[in-house]
């Protein structure tokens, strides 16, 4: 893997051609801490309809969010089940057309690859986007990957997160944060929460990482598989017990 994480391209495109769609592993299952992870050592995409309308009306009030989502809906109401529970939902996001700021994307496409745990689930998107809330109140974990712009090139870092304190604003892109918060006003769900960042070097136009971030892939990527491989051994574990 460290071989193939040395020189990455997000693949050549056409200018015009369209940028390719978030990829999802569609799986679900129980229950994981964040300690494997911290303790281990968009612009560019289209907007949802959701979020065209939310631009449109100006929408920066949750109940009025709630009510445009579904009319029939209240705050705190919306559990889930244990059918319904996701042991570990990835968000990885940023522009690939943007050098390092692809980071979190391209990083989320290789796990969407090679994960196959079903109580793992992996978006890879440009930007964080509002229905994302939606995903998170079903997961007992969150981990959002993504590019930083302060620090040193190539600098790893796991950050715990809680809900933004301040109201969601809409006309503005979304951060980790804001989508803790969506999940919490929404419904009533808190799941633990990592950002997982490398530092970058270039974000200007351009399709490949700059060699510092590359570095730091094999880093960021074992950190996941750590915690994807704890998951699998409780799985097997609690399979054995029944």
């Amino acid at each position: 893997m460290a071989h193939a994480l040395s020189s990455v391209r997000f693949g050549s495109r056409e200018s015009g051609e369209p940028i390719p769609q978030p990829h999802r592993i569609e799986l679900i299952d129980g229950k994981h801490s964040d300690a494997a992870l911290c303790a281990s050592p968009a612009a560019g995409q289209p907007r949802s309809a959701l979020s065209r309308r939310l631009g449109e009306r100006g929408i920066h009030d949750l109940d009025e969010f709630l009510i445009l989502c579904n009319p029939g809906a209240r705050r705190h109401t919306i559990k889930h089940t244990g059918r319904d529970v996701i042991r570990l939902l990835i968000i990885g996001f940023g522009n690939p057309l943007r050098s390092d700021d692809g980071f979190g994307w391209y990083v989320a496409q290789e796990l969407a690859r090679t994960i196959k745990h079903p109580g793992i689930r992996v978006i890879a998107a440009h930007q964080l986007m509002p229905e994302m809330a939606d995903e998170a109140r079903r997961a007992q974990q969150v981990v959002f990957i993504d590019a930083a712009r302060d620090g040193n090139p190539g600098t790893v870092k796991c950050t715990t997160i809680k809900p933004d304190q301040a109201p969601v604003n809409f006309s503005h892109h979304l951060s980790p944060a804001a989508i803790l918060r969506l999940t919490a006003d929404l419904y009533d769900q808190r799941p633990a929460a990592q950002l997982l960042t490398v530092t970058g070097e270039r974000f200007e136009l351009g399709e490949s990482m700059s060699p510092s971030v590359t570095a730091a892939l094999p880093q960021v990527m074992a950190q996941i598989r750590s915690l994807v491989e704890e998951i699998t051994e409780e799985s097997e574990s609690s399979s054995r017990r029944h």
